[in-house]
């Protein structure tokens, strides 16, 4: 979260984007035959009251033109995060299958700000006019995870963008709010092909073809110069599993979710 130089992968995306984006959405399409035949599957998109910071972003994805910033590049991450789940609740619906999107909250026991110094946690609301939520431990931040995943109440929702295990009000503005979603976020007609082309493809098909030139391609961009293949997006996918491991541990039973 919040790397503070632009950095890219060695196919030249964004590492933000590519890490909390890109191999999220290339695991989930790349197991979409196997969710579509499990009869009621759940995908649970984990976004983030960053995504505030800023909408998608598409004719600039990966800061070819504008200044980089450590919040807006990580904000449209989060912006796509929650896009992915509006978009693909409308694509897989016919499969059963049911996706959406969270806000953990504040957990401040994770190796998550790592890229953040005492000033700069320190100062946040300061330099970002974005008040941080109260502090969760690991389970109360896991148990929105595991209510969307694994609780009857919500077997039928999909599309939605929760927080405290319910559904978020919409925001209008940033402002200083420590909750909610913005418009754009769940806005439908932003799923477009670079974030939600979820057409069906079983894996070989994914890690013979760039899925740059299969679902990511948008204005003005080369896929010769935007490439990211499956390998290297279930690579940034493994690095966020192992960041959220905390969450298989509560799969088997919902603990209750405690709102701050």
């Amino acid at each position: 979260m919040a790397h503070p130089q632009l950095t890219r992968t060695p196919a030249g995306h964004e590492m933000q984007f590519a890490t909390n984006h890109l191999g999220h959405f290339a695991l989930a399409t790349g197991l979409h035959q196997w969710l579509a035949a499990a009869n009621g599957a759940r995908v649970v998109s984990v976004a983030s009251i960053g995504h505030l910071f800023s909408p998608v972003v598409f004719d600039d994805l990966h800061y070819r033109f504008r200044p980089y910033d450590q919040w807006t590049s990580y904000g449209q991450s989060k912006s796509a995060n929650v896009l992915f789940a509006v978009g693909a609740a409308k694509r897989w619906a016919d499969d059963g299958i049911a996706i959406n999107a969270l806000m953990p909250g504040n957990v401040a026991t994770t190796a998550l700000a790592r890229h953040m110094g005492a000033d700069d946690l320190a100062n946040f609301g300061e330099t970002t006019a974005l008040a941080l939520p109260p502090v969760k431990t690991i389970e109360q931040g896991a148990a929105t995870s595991v209510f969307l995943a694994a609780s009857p109440d919500v077997a039928k929702v999909t599309g939605r963008y929760y927080e405290d295990c319910a559904e978020a009000p919409q925001v209008t503005e940033r402002g200083t709010h420590t909750g909610g979603v913005a418009p754009y976020a769940l806005d439908p007609k932003q799923c477009r092909p670079p974030l939600a082309d979820l057409q069906r493809a079983d894996p070989t098909d994914l890690r013979e073809r760039s899925l740059t030139q299969r679902s990511f391609e948008h204005r003005g961009e080369h896929p010769a110069d935007a490439r990211f293949d499956f390998e290297d997006c279930v690579r940034h996918a493994r690095v966020a599993a192992v960041e959220r491991r905390y969450f298989l541990r509560w799969i088997g039973h919902l603990p209750e979710c405690a709102r701050q």
